[in-house]
């Protein structure tokens, strides 16, 4: 926090955070003004210099930049930003309109992290799975099966706590059984498709750093994570920890973007070398000599 208030108080420094599918609490006004005034070098709410944006689930730069959180593209994970809270019976207070994945986490995965602390940092889950049948039987088993029975109960078990859409059930079986991994990069793309105007498309969520620059010279980055995990995918088996993020340069309504890799105070930063990144081909997009920067 007192990194954050630090930073802002740099002159032409400014804090722009977008709410995930983890930090849906910020859609309650008072948790997003507590943040805000511990963020802001003066205390102040409404703040100059700190936005929380809660009414969309992306912001646009100069330059054709469009980033994202990333869980709007999973069912499981997605959140309503139109409708962020419901009202509760009986109560004045409202409660969070929370996307099935939260809960999950909550009834589920938070309480075998007791028994597993690795259990939410291991990719992919299927090869956990596998793996686990050989090597702790016992405990992928219970996990499995009450992966399974949550799934049921939560969404063919009608109540009149909740809705569950056949449509969006669909949706995660579909996503959740998938042999792909989950990278977002078709979603990505898709999404350089449709909009022409774009160039860049940020991602993070997935939890995989990644760099790719198309032949027709759009590109997607996803800027990865800061927690350590483990790879189970044979092509990256091991344990994966990389301190990447994206730097977004612009200048004259053009931008630059790199994923970059933090490797300390002297000389901070260097350009991340890993999976998905792909030789930059020259473009419109020069880097430009005084950026400006959020």
């Amino acid at each position: 926090m007192a990194a954050l208030r630090a930073f802002a108080s740099k002159p032409g420094k400014r804090i722009s955070y977008m709410v995930g599918n983890h930090d849906a609490d910020l859609f309650f006004p008072k948790v997003r003004e507590r943040i805000i005034k511990e963020w802001d070098p003066d205390g102040k709410f409404p703040s100059e210099k700190v936005q929380i944006i809660v009414d969309r689930d992306h912001v646009r730069y100069e330059g054709g930049v469009e980033i994202h959180h990333g869980n709007q593209f999973e069912a499981v994970h997605l959140l309503n930003f139109q409708k962020p809270l419901l009202d509760q019976p009986g109560s004045e207070a409202p409660v969070l309109n929370l996307p099935w994945g939260s809960f999950y986490v909550l009834k589920i995965i938070n309480r075998l992290k007791f028994e597993r602390e690795f259990i939410d940092k291991v990719r992919p889950i299927k090869a956990f799975i596998l793996i686990g049948l050989f090597m702790d039987p016992l405990f992928t088993l219970k996990f499995c099966f009450l992966s399974a029975f949550y799934f049921l109960k939560t969404r063919f078990v009608y109540s009149r706590k909740r809705r569950s859409r056949l449509s969006v059930t669909a949706k995660i079986l579909k996503e959740e059984t998938s042999n792909f991994l989950l990278d977002l990069e078709r979603q990505a793309r898709d999404l350089l498709d449709e909009k022409a105007e774009v160039r860049t498309v940020i991602f993070g969520h997935t939890h995989k750093p990644m760099d790719k620059v198309y032949p027709d010279g759009k590109q997607y980055i996803n800027t990865g994570t800061w927690t350590k995990m483990v790879n189970l995918d044979i092509r990256h088996v091991g344990q994966q920890y990389a301190l990447t993020f994206a730097l977004v340069q612009i200048e004259n309504d053009q931008a630059r973007c790199d994923l970059r890799h933090w490797i300390g105070e002297h000389s901070p930063h260097k350009t991340f070398k890993g999976e998905g990144l792909c030789p930059r081909r020259p473009d419109a997009r020069s880097a430009p000599k005084k950026p400006t920067q959020d």
